[in-house]
């Protein structure tokens, strides 16, 4: 009795033990089944075993399209894997998409790093030119929001305290005209309380 094969299982279906049942193809299982003779030969096992399916050559297959540029991203979102949390927008003629959002910071970081090497710098060198550049922008963006911050602070503070100032000068200027209306007002008293003062004089007398 021929047995099976190695070349009679194709490419890709060897026999894969799974958590539920074990994957085979039919010419694996029939041959186990006519070697414990559990079931009858069947008219179609000799032809198969004679003439097995050609084998699969995937040659009208085109290749994958591979770019450097592809290579250079997956490296740069390697080192910086929190960059992957970066929405992308996937239509970007639409006018609601914010402008942060119309390159991605890989992107950018690429396309540097090919302008580098097409000049004649290694990948790894161009990776490092690239890094300290966008650190020093970085920190030229970081001190330029600092400044805004504390112009912006300065300018409150100032309208805080000329408001504080006015609201002193009104506050003064109140208790002086309470004052100054309550001084008029004593006099007219002192003055009657004089008057009254001569007029018991000249009637005593």
């Amino acid at each position: 009795m021929p047995l099976v094969k190695r070349w009679h299982v194709p490419r890709g279906l060897r026999p894969t033990l799974t958590g539920r049942k074990v994957r085979t193809t039919l010419m694996s299982r029939v041959e186990r089944q006519q070697r414990g003779n559990v079931a009858p030969r069947p008219l179609w096992f000799d032809a198969a075993l004679a003439h097995p399916p050609p084998p699969k050559f995937q040659l009208d297959r085109p290749p994958d399209l591979a770019f450097p540029e592809d290579e250079l991203r997956r490296e740069w979102l390697r080192r910086n894997p929190a960059a992957t949390m970066v929405p992308k927008a996937l239509f970007l003629e639409e006018a609601s998409v914010p402008d942060e959002l119309r390159r991605h910071p890989a992107d950018a970081f690429v396309e540097r790093q090919m302008e580098l090497i097409e000049e004649g710098t290694a990948p790894e060198e161009a990776y490092r030119i690239v890094a300290a550049e966008q650190e020093r922008e970085g920190d030229a963006l970081r001190a330029s929001l600092a400044a805004r911050t504390r112009r912006a602070l300065d300018r409150s503070t100032a309208d805080a305290a000329g408001g504080v100032a006015n609201g002193a000068d009104d506050a003064v200027l109140s208790m002086l005209g309470e004052e100054g209306g309550g001084g008029k007002g004593g006099g007219g008293d002192a003055t009657g309380g004089r008057g009254g003062g001569r007029r018991g004089g000249r009637g005593g007398a």
